[in-house]
């Protein structure tokens, strides 16, 4: 028996000196992994969420009778939006196109211009196609309705949630002449 014991504290011992030697290596790696996670170093890329809308008279608040129609495309992510939107058939000529806050049925503040103002390029006059980025510099309001100038994450927020509409404004129609809801559609089934 006394040979037993012996033999059992020679395994523990043995053991512990293999735990010993497999921690401190173990230990050292995930300090590392930690590290590089905390200093931001090759962050997960998060692909960006698609973004878009359809553009037309009827959906002005009040409804607007216009053959014009446009699109809105988009990709959102954290910190910026990549847009494209083009637009035809404007009646007259186009004096701006912005994002707007207010859901469906309801008009709203400006966010952002896409142009025709706000340090952006003058939009083509009835047919046209602008791309851009936007930033959190690029976000003006509408601070009545809770998102203040500089303010992407708010923006995104309200883009998110369905109560952000692109507007193309014309000389004929100032209050808009077409316009579409923002929406994010659903993902592609699985096969």
């Amino acid at each position: 028996m006394g040979g037993s014991g012996a033999l059992g504290t020679a395994r523990t011992t043995e053991e512990a000196s293999m735990h010993r030697i497999l921690f401190v290596p173990v230990a050292v790696l995930l300090l590392a992994l930690t590290a590089t996670v905390a200093a931001g170093q090759n962050p997960p890329a998060v692909p960006p969420e698609q973004v878009q809308a359809y553009l037309k008279g009827y959906k002005e608040v009040p409804a607007v009778s216009t053959r014009a129609s446009g699109e809105f495309r988009g990709e959102l992510y954290a910190t910026e939006l990549y847009y494209d939107l083009t637009y035809a058939d404007i009646e007259a000529p186009a004096t701006v196109a912005q994002l707007r806050l207010g859901q469906k049925g309801a008009r709203g503040g400006a966010i952002a211009y896409l142009c025709g103002g706000g340090g952006r390029p003058a939009c083509a006059e009835y047919n046209g196609k602008v791309e851009g980025v936007l930033t959190a510099a690029d976000i003006v309001g509408p601070d009545g309705q809770g998102i203040e100038a500089g303010h992407f994450r708010e923006t995104a927020r309200a883009i998110r949630a369905g109560v952000v509409y692109v507007e193309v404004r014309s000389i004929r129609f100032p209050y808009g002449e077409i316009r579409g809801q923002l929406y994010i559609p659903p993902p592609p089934p699985k096969p």
